[in-house]
C-alpha cells in the first residue's frame, strides 16, 4: 500500500489509520512514541542492501563510504548513522554509497526531502556527479572525468551564487523562447543529457544562469489552482461575516465616498465595491490562508512531543509569511519568492473541492480512501517532485486517518465531515488540552 519499506512499524501505524475513529484515540497515537521514519533510519537501510550487495560486513560499507567522501567526513559519516541528516548530508550519503542519480531521488524522498530539481545549481552538479561516476557506460569518458568528492565539493562553492534572479540575460533566441512558452525545466533537463565532460557541465552552468533558481514554479502553480477555488467556494457563501481587515477597507471606502471632488463613475466604483464588502464577496488573504491552515500552526509548545510538533508545524506560515506566497505577476530582478512547503500544499488541495468525499461512491470506504489518498500522491507531490504520504510521518498519518474516517462515516451516514472538517476539530481539540 505504500512506498515505503514495510517494516513492523510501518505496517502498525497503516493498522493505526483504520482502527483509530475517534479524534481522542488520534490524539493518543500522536501522543503516543510515534514512530517517526528518520534520516539515519533510511541511511541503515541502504547500507544494509550494499551489504547484501557486496556480502561485506556494515563496517567495510561505512569505511567505503568514508573513502568516498574523504577522511575530513569521517566524523559526519558515524554522526549521520545515529542522528537526523538535513538534505546536503543526504545527497552526500548517496555519493559515498555510489548509488544511481535514479535511485538518489527515490532516497531524498524517503527522507523526506523533496527530489532532484533541474533548476536547483546543487542537484545540477550532483546529477552530473551520480551519473557519470555509475551509470554512464563510457569507460573511456569516466576514465578522463576521474571525478572524486573533492571535484564535487569544488564545483558547489564555485557554483552556490547562482540563482534564477541573476539579471545577466542569455541572447539565445531558441532559449527566449522556451522561457515564453515556461517550459524551463524541460529545456535544461533535454541539455543536460548532452553534457558528458565536466567542461561541458561548466560550460553548461555559464550559458544557462539565467534560469537557474531553486523556486519550484510547478508547485505555485497547482498551489494557486487551488487557492483561487478556495477564494471562489468563500465568495459564494450566504450570510458570510465581514472581517476586521474589511471593516477598515469598508470605514476608509465609505470616507472616500463623502469626498465631493472624486468624479461621479469613482463614487459608483466605490458604492459596488462597498456592495461587494456588505455581501461577504471580497475575500481577503488572511480568511484564506485561515481557511486553509486553521488551528494547526497554534500548537502550542507544551502540548504535544517538541519533535512532533516540529514536523506537524514546521514551515506551516504564519499570517505575515503566506502573502509572500501568493505571486501573481511576473518576477522582478532581485525578488526572491518563497517555496510552497509540501504540507501547505496538501492543506490547500483538501481545502477546496478535492477533499469532498461526496464525489465517491458510497459503500467502499477503503477503495475510495486508497484513490483519494493515490490522487495527492500523483497528481499533487509527484509533479512537484516530493515526497509521497508516509504512514510514519506524524502530519501524513494524520491525513490519512482524516481521509479514511470521512470516507467510513461517510458510508455508514455516521457523520457528514469532510477531511478538512476532522482536521479542523482534531487541532481546535488539541489546542484546548
Amino acid at each position: 500500500m505504500s512506498d515505503y519499506e514495510e517494516g513492523p512499524d510501518t505496517i502498525r501505524m497503516w493498522n493505526k489509520v483504520f482502527n483509530t475513529l475517534t479524534l481522542d484515540e488520534v490524539i493518543s497515537v500522536i501522543y503516543d512514541d510515534f514512530p517517526v521514519r528518520e534520516t539515519n533510519e533510511v541511511f541503515m537501510s541502504k547500507i544494509e542492501k550494499k551489504m547484501t550487495k557486496l556480502g561485506i560486513t556494515k563496517k567495510e560499507v561505512i569505511k567505503r563510504i568514508k573513502e568516498q567522501l574523504g577522511r575530513k567526513n569521517d566524523t559526519n559519516v558515524d554522526n549521520w548513522v545515529k542522528k537526523k541528516m538535513d538534505r546536503d548530508s543526504v545527497l552526500k550519503t548517496a555519493f559515498g554509497l555510489e548509488i544511481t542519480y535514479d535511485e538518489t531521488d527515490v532516497y531524498l524522498k524517503k527522507c523526506l526531502y523533496d527530489g532532484f530539481y533541474m533548476r536547483d545549481v546543487k542537484d545540477i552538479i550532483y546529477r552530473f556527479f551520480l551519473k557519470m561516476r555509475i551509470e554512464y557506460n563510457d569507460e573511456v569518458s569516466r576514465k578522463s572525468n576521474n571525478l572524486l568528492y573533492k571535484d564535487l565539493e569544488e564545483m558547489l562553492e564555485n557554483y552556490k551564487g547562482l540563482y534564477f534572479h541573476n539579471s545577466n540575460p542569455n541572447p539565445d533566441p531558441i532559449l527566449i523562447k522556451k522561457i515564453e512558452n515556461n517550459k524551463f525545466t524541460k529545456f535544461l533537463e533535454d541539455e543536460l543529457k548532452r553534457i558528458k565532460t565536466l567542461k561541458d557541465l561548466k560550460d553548461y552552468l555559464e550559458r544557462n544562469k539565467s534560469l537557474f533558481g531553486s523556486y519550484r514554479r510547478k508547485t505555485h502553480e497547482i498551489f494557486m489552482e487551488n487557492y483561487e477555488q478556495i477564494e471562489n467556494q468563500l465568495s459564494s457563501q450566504e450570510n458570510r461575516n465581514i472581517t476586521r481587515e474589511n471593516e477598515i477597507i469598508l470605514n476608509g471606502l465609505c470616507s472616500k465616498l463623502e469626498n465631493t471632488i472624486i468624479s461621479i463613475e469613482e463614487k459608483e466604483k466605490i458604492k459596488r465595491r462597498i456592495e461587494d464588502i456588505k455581501k461577504g464577496k471580497i475575500i481577503t488573504e488572511e480568511e484564506i490562508r485561515d481557511e486553509i491552515v486553521d488551528n494547526i500552526s497554534n500548537l502550542e509548545e507544551d502540548v504535544i512531543n517538541p519533535r512532533i510538533r516540529e514536523l506537524i508545524t514546521q514551515n506551516i506560515p504564519r499570517r505575515e509569511e503566506f502573502s509572500q506566497m501568493l505571486i501573481k505577476s511576473v518576477k522582478k530582478d532581485g525578488e526572491i519568492y518563497k517555496n510552497i512547503d509540501r504540507k501547505l500544499l496538501i492543506l490547500t488541495w483538501l481545502s477546496c473541492n478535492n477533499g469532498d468525499i461526496t464525489n465517491f461512491i458510497k459503500g467502499e470506504a477503503r477503495d475510495n480512501f486508497e484513490s483519494h489518498y493515490k490522487i495527492i500522491n500523483d497528481d499533487i507531490l509527484t509533479p512537484c517532485g516530493m515526497p509521497l504520504l508516509d504512514p510514519r510521518h506524524p502530519f501524513d498519518w494524520i491525513i490519512f486517518n482524516a481521509l479514511y474516517a470521512s470516507h467510513l462515516y461517510n458510508e455508514e451516514d455516521y457523520i457528514d465531515d469532510s477531511p478538512k472538517e476532522r482536521l479542523r476539530k482534531l487541532f481546535k481539540r488539541i489546542n484546548r488540552l
